[in-house]
């Protein structure tokens, strides 16, 4: 399925917000990351994220309500997201490198070293947050 996002890196995809996470699988010898959706008119979607190079769950909790999810090229997360707190580099980093100046040099580093890949948080309105860094991602639907 093709995806794209908005001007400030949504996912506009229908069935994402206020969708329940009904499956999280984190496999990390294959380097995947995969998200079940349902949403709130019977939507059903399989996001794959690929080549997951850092991730990082807050809190998740079963059946997490899902608000909105980011995608950004790394080397392009608009500059309103770099300190954000539940979306962007921050989330992602800040259990790692807790200094405001580590994490600065440390976001830029990572933007140039996966220039070609995806930074992604999946904010929720309930039940956590998850960021993650993959060079792919694939959206399904599921039956």
């Amino acid at each position: 399925m093709n995806w794209q996002c908005d001007d400030i890196g949504r996912l506009a995809l229908s069935g994402v917000h206020d969708a329940t996470l009904a499956r999280l699988v984190l496999d990390t010898e294959a380097r995947t990351v995969e998200l079940w959706l349902r949403g709130m008119n019977g939507e059903r979607r399989r996001l794959v994220y690929g080549e997951v190079e850092m991730f990082h769950g807050d809190a998740i909790w079963e059946a997490a309500v899902i608000n909105t999810i980011f995608v950004w090229p790394a080397a392009d997360v608009p500059d309103q997201f770099l300190d954000a707190p539940s979306a962007g580099w921050q989330p992602l980093l800040q259990a790692r490198m807790p200094a405001a100046a580590d994490l600065m040099a440390e976001r830029r580093r990572l933007a140039m070293k996966f220039s070609g890949a995806y930074l992604s948080s999946v904010v929720c309105s309930y039940g956590g947050d998850l960021s993650l860094l993959a060079g792919s991602l694939h959206i399904a639907q599921w039956d």
